[in-house]
């Protein structure tokens, strides 16, 4: 017998497999949109089956065809079913053609199965196994993260520009999902050896006087005067996926505009592992990443330059206190390296010029997933 969660899995599966293939070919029948490739000069072949990393690799599709190129993306149903809430997005690419066959043409592959490809050159195995040890393996070759998805495909990543030189009328800003049963994963200590959400959120609520934290559920009051040297933190829950309109959750239209208000970003960890997406999209309108978890990008972020860094709870208060009495001229050069990282590693054209670095020797690319951690986790229960 079926249980309740399997059912719901499968219904998910077919009704993203309808959504795919329906704006798939409705697209390629509306001849007011067909795209001609004759002068495309790059092309990219998929080849994708992990249905676990969905996340990740939609966000490889959009920004090659963001950059001009042509993709061939193996019809692979476990694949397209999987694809969570991107069927639609990944179907509307208009330079996206499905192919059936194992022929790739010497056309540059991407893949995770790498089994039956002898030939190495022109081509980039994704992996997300990239903790050996307990250690991170191969920094160098790991694809930095990216912002949410969603914020691509609805081209709010472009207003990054315009912001930047927005008013910061917060000195450090916190807003995210507070759910202790998910964000306080005592595993997550003995794995990464770093303190989890709920134990910095902690931290800052127990140690900060009433002078220097303020906890706001209404952040329209952010561009009032008096939070200039402030840590403005802004919880809120979320027990279900779907969960929408949750009090004090910036909505996403929003969620840009109100990072650049804030000088840094108190960057806590995801559910299963230390990388959020709310690092990269802070980064983007240069607001400052302060985080226990620097050596996940690659490159590395360097504290004092592009970052504050932390390790463990009193250093995290020590480092909480610098910031709040911080010199805007130090800020300033703070800002700046925050900028530069960004505009040098994490911009769509960033990513797809690393790829393409590493694909003439068929290097093993590592991408930072959360299932895969989420299993590692597991291992210490």
């Amino acid at each position: 017998m079926i249980n309740s969660v399997k059912l719901s899995q499968r219904i998910r599966f077919v009704k993203n497999l309808l959504d795919f293939y329906l704006h798939y070919f409705l697209l390629r029948l509306n001849p007011g949109k067909k795209v001609k490739i004759d002068n495309i000069s790059r092309e990219v072949v998929f080849d994708l089956s992990d249905r676990l990393v969905s996340r990740s690799y939609v966000y490889l599709l959009f920004v090659f065809h963001h950059e001009g190129y042509q993709i061939y993306l193996k019809n692979n149903l476990h694949f397209i079913g999987n694809l969570i809430s991107y069927s639609r997005a990944i179907a509307g690419l208009s330079r996206l053609k499905l192919y059936k066959k194992k022929e790739i043409n010497g056309r540059f592959l991407i893949t995770d199965n790498p089994t039956d490809l002898n030939k190495k050159e022109n081509k980039i195995i994704l992996s997300v196994k990239m903790f050996e040890k307990g250690k991170l393996r191969h920094r160098g070759s790991v694809i930095p993260f990216m912002m949410i998805p969603r914020l691509y495909f609805s081209g709010m990543f472009k207003t990054v520009s315009s912001l930047r030189s927005t008013k910061r009328s917060m000195r450090i800003f916190f807003s995210g999902n507070s759910n202790r049963s998910l964000y306080n994963n005592q595993n997550f200590n003995k794995l990464f050896g770093k303190l989890t959400r709920i134990e910095i959120l902690d931290t800052i609520k127990q140690n900060l006087r009433d002078s220097q934290l303020v906890c706001l559920n209404d952040l329209s009051r952010i561009k009032q005067n008096g939070f200039e040297d402030k840590f403005i933190l802004s919880e809120w829950v979320r027990k279900k996926q779907n969960e929408k309109n949750l009090r004090g959750r910036t909505s996403d239209a929003d969620w840009l505009k109100t990072l650049s208000h804030a000088s840094f970003f108190l960057c806590c960890p995801g559910i299963t592992q230390p990388m959020c997406h709310n690092l990269v999209e802070a980064m983007s309108v240069g607001t400052i990443p302060i985080l226990e978890h620097s050596e996940f990008l690659n490159p590395s972020l360097t504290s004092g330059v592009n970052c504050i860094t932390f390790s463990g709870k009193n250093d995290l208060i020590k480092k909480i206190n610098q910031v709040l009495t911080m010199e805007e001229s130090q800020i300033a050069k703070l800002r700046y390296g925050v900028l530069c990282y960004y505009d040098t590693y994490l911009t769509p054209k960033s990513i797809v010029k690393y790829l393409e670095s590493k694909k003439e020797t068929g290097d093993i690319v590592y991408v930072i997933e959360s299932s895969y951690f989420a299993n590692l986790l597991n291992q210490y229960s």
